[in-house]
């Protein structure tokens, strides 16, 4: 029969439940910040932790779980800031710390009739207490689902959710420091009511940390929402100029062709007279101020009718309109019926849309301002390109989706980082870019299945 006892007083034990309460952590870290850093790193950063903690069995340091994922932050997610880092670095680390305390105080303790004691110094009791982790944190994520978006939705938005962010974050840390002095104090005697003042700490801080988490996870909720609203109104706004749009150019077909007809009578008159000049000159006068404008971009938007995805339509007549009110010359391609894409349409959309933005930004610094789009289906593949006329003959492709880094300029690069961060999801989109003679185009290929 095992003896629990004695073995939680083994140095095998002790680096099992490190291990243990790391990896509990770890896959909070990664449900809140859906992120997939490196395994390698990973495993050698706790590799270190394991060793320093049974090597140094009597050291009581709280901040090496934080300590690690705040590395794996700054090398894999750069384009965090430091009060993120910091942030979700303490989140997943104070969660596991409070809930597994409130599993061995009040739940093993009580109706277990366990005493804390009993259940520190018990390898089994002191597991189960982490494995109550789990449930906490399902009925915790489902009830109030905070992770990076809603961080995100937060911090963008109100400056009083920020404070109170910021609040949050310094008393995790403050939480952290307290409840291990603690520990230590009650190892070394000296002060007979630390364990009461534990328990009570991680009675009270824990309230508090569920009371702000969910204060928060409401306030972001409605702000995606808002936006959501904000979105929805947009896009109908973009379909309904769509819509005028058609019909006016609609009404121009209309009259180019009673114009037409009008003009193939006078030059059947020109023609009868059998003088080349007078044909020339009739022709001048009614065909030729108009030909520039029928062959321009200026019917570029009926192409549009192939794509039925409402979401890309909008984006796409959106973003047609706007680069021909600045005056960039439009050349446009979607020869295939797109209605359904296999990724998310929002997602697609707010690619195009940020690809887009760039090309009339830079097109608009260029002495002709162009941009050539074209969306089109490729055997089992959905292929958009964009292109757009450039000031360099080339430029330098290598680093243009890192934060802050933009064929546009310095600290201007945050758009395609987006980019970079929505496709990761992505296993089937790939996107490519080249940049030679005058021209930078972006290639964005979908495939209908992951290979």
């Amino acid at each position: 029969m095992i003896d629990w006892e004695i073995l939680r007083m083994t140095s095998a034990f002790n680096a099992f439940i490190t291990i243990f309460n790391f990896l509990i952590i770890y896959w909070i870290y990664l449900r809140m910040t859906r992120t997939r850093p490196k395994f390698w790193l990973t495993a050698i950063l706790l590799t270190l932790e394991v060793f320093f903690i049974t090597s140094h069995p009597s050291f009581n340091l709280p901040f090496l779980d934080p300590l690690i994922l705040f590395i794996l932050a700054t090398v894999y997610q750069k384009e965090m800031d430091l009060k993120e880092r910091l942030f979700f670095s303490l989140l997943p680390a104070v969660f596991v710390d409070i809930f597994s305390r409130f599993s061995a105080f009040y739940i093993l303790s009580y109706y277990f009739a366990k005493d804390i004691t009993v259940v520190n110094q018990n390898a089994l009791w002191l597991t189960l207490s982490y494995l109550l982790v789990f449930p906490f944190y399902f009925f915790v994520e489902y009830t109030i689902l905070f992770d990076r978006s809603l961080y995100h939705a937060i911090t963008s938005k109100k400056k009083h959710y920020y404070r109170i962010l910021q609040h949050l974050c310094v008393s995790m840390g403050i939480y952290y420091v307290v409840v291990y002095a603690l520990a230590s104090i009650q190892d070394l005697g000296l002060w007979e009511l630390a364990p009461l003042a534990r328990q009570f700490l991680v009675c009270t801080y824990g309230m508090l940390f569920i009371y702000l988490l969910s204060t928060l996870g409401k306030s972001a909720h409605k702000n995606i929402e808002e936006k959501i609203a904000e979105e929805q109104a947009r896009r109908i706004s973009n379909i309904e100029h769509y819509g005028q749009r058609m019909e006016q150019l609609y009404q121009e077909i209309l009259v180019f062709e009673d114009d037409y007809k009008d003009m193939l009578r006078q030059l059947k008159e020109s023609c009868d007279s059998n003088d080349i000049e007078v044909i020339r000159q009739t022709y001048n006068r009614i065909l030729g101020k108009n030909i520039d404008y029928y062959s321009s971009s200026h019917f570029e938007l009926g192409r549009l009718i192939t794509i039925e995805n409402s979401a890309l339509k909008s984006v796409l007549s959106a973003k047609i309109l706007e680069a021909e009110e600045k005056g960039i010359t439009i050349s446009t391609e979607f020869p295939d019926l797109i209605t359904e894409t296999p990724i998310s349409s929002l997602d697609l959309a707010i690619v195009i849309s940020i690809l887009f933005d760039n090309a009339i930004e830079a097109a608009l610094g260029t002495e002709q301002p162009t941009i050539r789009i074209a969306f089109f289906k490729n055997f089992d593949s959905h292929l958009f390109i964009i292109s757009n006329a450039t000031k360099e003959e080339q430029i330098n492709t290598s680093h243009i989706f890192e934060l802050g880094v933009s064929s546009k300029g310095e600290n201007r690069g945050l758009g395609l980082s987006n980019v970079s961060q929505i496709l990761d999801d992505y296993p089937m989109a790939m996107l490519s870019t080249s940049s030679h003679n005058f021209e930078f185009t972006q290639k964005l290929e979908l495939l209908s299945s992951a290979n």
